[in-house]
């Protein structure tokens, strides 16, 4: 009685929400830290008899996928998924469950299991997705420009350097001739520097 009661003191207390199911997922005990996180009572939760209706829709299949691996494996299994607050907005929850086996016959007895807010989390982990994808969309907005613009400058360059070289071989007074040489030397310190950029 007294590791009962101390095992049910802590469970009362624990911010995770406890729950302890029958093989067919009937629920036994959900800890009252289920109100804090979804909103229900535990005996609002344990009126509840299907609970898939209660998670989003686009987690539905991962979580029966999830429920139908517990009976193949004996270790610690977790997901992560989002469940209807009593409020109606979503709460994504993060649930660790493991099945018990009776020792005699090694069928599963019961599941038990925790679950936990993660809201926060999730919330920065979008953020931090969001700004990647951001970051991303700038250096490719940023390549894009370069690309164009070095394209756009080394056009008209191409032909400045093209006609510099061919006014240099033609006949011209010494004075023209530097003025060529200028712009030829001008032009191909441009293109370097594009080239550079």
């Amino acid at each position: 009685r007294q590791s009962e009661a101390k095992y049910r003191l802590l469970a009362e207390r624990a911010s995770d929400i406890i729950h302890h199911l029958t093989p067919e997922g009937r629920l036994v005990f959900i800890s009252p830290s289920v109100e804090g996180v979804l909103g229900y009572t535990p005996e609002e939760m344990a009126r509840i008899n299907d609970v898939m209706p209660h998670i989003h829709a686009d987690d539905r299949n991962r979580v029966a996928l999830y429920y139908g691996h517990l009976f193949e494996e004996d270790g610690t299994t977790r997901l992560e998924y989002r469940f209807r607050h009593k409020y109606g907005h979503y709460v994504w929850v993060e649930t660790t469950m493991r099945p018990v086996r009776d020792p005699a016959t090694l069928a599963i007895t019961e599941l038990i299991g925790t679950t936990r807010d993660m809201s926060e989390r999730k919330l920065q982990e979008f953020e931090l997705l969001e700004a990647r994808e951001r970051a991303e969309a700038a250096s490719r907005t940023k390549s894009r420009f370069l690309a164009n613009m070095s394209h756009e400058l080394r056009t008209p360059l191409n032909a400045i350097i093209g006609f510099s070289d061919l006014l240099s071989h033609t006949r011209l007074e010494e004075e023209q001739q530097e003025y060529v040489r200028t712009i030829n030397q001008a032009a191909d310190a441009l293109l370097v520097l594009i080239n550079d950029i």
